[in-house]
């Protein structure tokens, strides 16, 4: 700001970032964690998580664990079964094309958004899940995008669903960070799929 030098925790105080990471030819060189968080501290990951669902999803597909894209997502996600997502297929969620009526208003406090987080905030198993199924149907699968943001939970229920977790687990064969993969969807516990052994670094002096 003006002629004023500020080096990196200047730059994150600042700009109140509250973690950093750093990686250079796949290795962790920086890792370090402001404003009162940890390793340990849990984040609402948002649009994060539509990255890591779908990549879990593409290597569970690759891997024979999921079979077909074009696999109703009931046959691994047994709570949505008898509901609107019958014959919805996992890419017609990962499209956000289900065909099902969806009011991502956040403003709103009786839309579907807003209904999905006071699920999840119940912390009930499969309320997110039992929320989504009776929603209504709006358009025949696959013919309509429509930004649901409640899809991201089942593409993630169809991770969990799919033998994914199996010995030994296919994340095993892939390298880069530990992941984290929280079910908070259908309130089960956390899982630890190990992308490879990293240290944490800590560059605070």
């Amino acid at each position: 700001m003006g002629d004023k030098q500020y080096d990196l925790f200047d730059y994150l105080a600042v700009n109140r970032v509250a973690g950093l990471l750093i990686l250079k030819d796949g290795k962790v060189i920086l890792e370090d964690y402001e404003l009162g968080a940890g390793p340990a501290t849990r984040w609402a990951s948002f649009s994060i998580a539509k990255s890591v669902t779908s990549t879990l999803i593409g290597a569970a597909l690759q891997d024979g664990f999921i079979a077909s894209l074009d696999d109703s997502v009931t046959r691994y996600v047994a709570a949505l079964r008898g509901g609107v997502y019958d014959g919805v297929s996992i890419r017609n969620v990962l499209q956000m094309a289900s065909g099902v009526r969806w009011n991502e208003t956040y403003t709103d406090p009786s839309s579907d958004c807003r209904k999905l987080t006071d699920a999840q905030m119940s912390h009930k198993a499969g309320a997110s899940l039992a929320y989504m199924k009776h929603l209504p149907r709006a358009a025949p699968a696959g013919s309509v995008w429509n930004y649901n943001s409640g899809e991201t939970n089942i593409a993630g229920a169809v991770v969990e669903g799919a033998p994914t977790w199996a010995s030994p687990p296919i994340f095993q064969r892939r390298s880069g960070l530990a992941l984290e993969w929280s079910t908070m969807h259908s309130g089960g516990p956390s899982r630890k799929a190990a992308w490879g052994s990293v240290a944490p670094v800590s560059a605070r002096p």
